[in-house]
Formats: structure tokens, sequence, C-alpha cells
């Protein structure tokens, strides 16, 4: 099935931000050579994982922000957030059992530095017909840092996918 979980911030948050908390969660950075939306980064512990792509620096490129098509359920996330979003990152989580606490921590810690929010899709069904999927059912919710806390705490997800043990 399908999961997307996107970070949002009202900050612009940039490269230089936030690879400083990457490489505290034990990660790598990985600098691009062009300011395209791209891997910035991955998270890896044991055989968990997460990947970290987005804008290096979404100061210099202020427009293309509301054309990207990761900008997902928008008047939820503005109104949760408080403000419209400036910067965006998606968060790839791996295959590894618990691999989606990686994506709660990194997301945890970036809104206690900024103002953000998580964006969590996850498809809960699917309708076949004739062996085809001609629909996904898809369940959409935006976190804020206290329901990042408290998924923290209780050793969820945003998503069940990277989850399994």
């Amino acid at each position: 099935m399908t999961e997307r979980v996107l970070l949002y911030s009202s900050h612009p948050i940039t490269l230089e931000e936030l690879s400083p908390l990457i490489r505290a969660l034990g990660g790598s950075v990985v600098t691009p050579d062009s300011n395209e939306y791209r891997v910035l980064g991955s998270i890896e512990q044991g055989e968990r994982y997460i990947i970290v792509s987005g804008e290096p620096d979404p100061r210099e490129l202020p427009t293309k922000f509301w054309e990207d098509y990761q900008f997902a359920n928008e008047e939820l996330t503005v109104s949760k957030l408080g403000a419209r979003p400036r910067s965006s990152f998606h968060i790839e989580i791996g295959y590894g059992p618990k691999s989606g606490l990686l994506a709660v921590e990194l997301a945890y810690q970036c809104a206690l530095r900024w103002p953000c929010v998580v964006f969590a899709e996850e498809a809960i069904g699917a309708e076949r017909k004739d062996g085809w999927i001609v629909k996904i059912y898809t369940q959409q919710i935006v976190y804020t840092k206290e329901d990042m806390e408290r998924l923290r705490s209780e050793g969820k997800a945003f998503t069940s996918y990277g989850m399994l043990d």
C-alpha cells in the first residue's frame, strides 16, 4: 500500500539548520549539488532507517513551495501550523522494524526548534475490481508538536509502515 510522511514548517528550514539534528540522531547529510528538491540525508540505526528529502535552502525559492506537489491537505495543515508553511521535508520510512520511530524523533526535534507539523497519510484499505485495485482508501492526520511528544512517549509512529517487528 502507500504512506506519506511530510514535515512542514512556517520557518524556512535550511539544510544547514537541519544537518546538526540529522547528525545528532546518528545520521549522515548529503550535500546536494543543486537547489532542487532532493535527498538531504538519512538516519540509520541498525536495520532501522529513514531518508529525508527536501529543498536545501527554501529561502531561495519562496514561490516554488506553493507549486510543489508535496503540499498536502493545505487547509488542515495551515490550521494546525498556525501559518502557511515555508519549508517541507519528505520523510521516507525504511523497511526495518521500528523505522517509524526515527521519523517521530526527527520531527519532534525539529518541532522543539521551529514551528512544525507532520502530515501523515496511510493506506487503510483498497477496493478491488477484476483483480485490479481501483481505489485506495487513506487516512490523513496532521500531527502537532504535542501529538509528536505523545507518540514518542508511547513508542508509536505516524503510520504503521516500518513499525512491524
